[in-house]
């Protein structure tokens, strides 16, 4: 068996931009081009890589080694950027290996319907990532002048004896916490909606953890148009500034290769994949 294999940084159409605006770009290792050599046209970006580090068990412990890996992916990052930049190109998630290039010929056969759907499909298009933070403390202070059930329990508190206000002080807390919960819910899916509504499509996101007061509450990637993204960024503005959902923070990110709009099914084995 041979040292080294192919990472796979993912697919394009051949035909959109010379194939010379590929050679010499450095990713993990020198890129290379891997052609289907049909009427589709459809290539492939690979870098030639050392088992000993991108072999499947090697692989699996170096993703546990915070250094390796964002050394890696920032090479990976930084190449689907450039490839991006100059074609509809269709990124691979981080960590996709084949030990041959015949087998890189065979992966794209596999994907090569899905991959040319996806080619029309996010043509012109990029991705943003719309992050939602809510000041808990802030909020719990606005429930206090627009709730009447807080209200009502706060007033309370003031004229009860020592015992019996802590007793209802922790009735507060827990009524406070219930009601910032049904309102991050509502909010939530009044953002979603709206943001469905300005994309060309939506995939909700993982939450991530913030330094700080602030506490990620909806984590939403956003397909739109690349001519669209000054209006998009506005119209967000806009819809925070109109619900006067002052205590909430929103960070939009990118734009990005559309990592989050790329799900390739291995039609041989029926399930998704993306390894080989």
């Amino acid at each position: 068996m041979s040292d080294f294999g192919y990472y796979l940084y993912g697919f394009f159409k051949e035909g959109e931009k010379p194939l010379s605006l590929f050679i010499g770009m450095d990713g993990i290792n020198q890129l290379e081009v891997v052609s289907l050599d049909d009427s589709t046209s459809l290539s492939c970006v690979v870098s030639k890589v050392p088992l000993d580090e991108f072999g499947e068990g090697k692989l699996q412990e170096n993703l546990q080694d915070i250094k390796w890996l964002e050394k890696y992916v920032r090479a990976y990052d930084e190449i689907t950027h450039k490839l991006f930049s100059q074609t509809t190109f269709i990124p691979i998630r981080f960590g996709t290996i084949y030990l041959t290039k015949e087998r890189v010929k065979e992966g794209i056969k596999v994907y090569k319907d899905q991959v040319l759907q996806l080619v029309e499909t996010l043509n012109g298009k990029i991705e943003l990532g719309v992050k939602f933070y809510i000041d808990r403390k802030k909020l719990q202070d606005k429930l206090l002048t627009i709730d009447s059930g807080v209200q009502d329990l706060h007033i309370k508190i003031q004229g009860e004896s020592p015992g019996k206000a802590h007793f209802l002080k922790k009735k507060l807390e827990t009524l406070s916490d219930e009601k910032v919960e049904t309102w991050i819910s509502d909010v939530s899916q009044l953002l979603t909606e709206s943001l469905k509504g300005i994309s060309s499509n939506i995939q909700l996101l993982n939450l991530q953890p913030k330094e700080g007061a602030n506490k990620m509450f909806l984590n939403i990637a956003c397909l739109l148009s690349s001519s669209k993204l000054e209006w998009f960024k506005e119209m967000v503005k806009n819809l925070i500034s109109q619900e006067k959902l002052d205590c909430i923070e929103c960070e939009i990110t990118g734009p990005w290769p559309p990592y989050s709009f790329v799900k390739l099914e291995n039609q041989e084995l029926g399930k998704e994949s993306s390894h080989a």
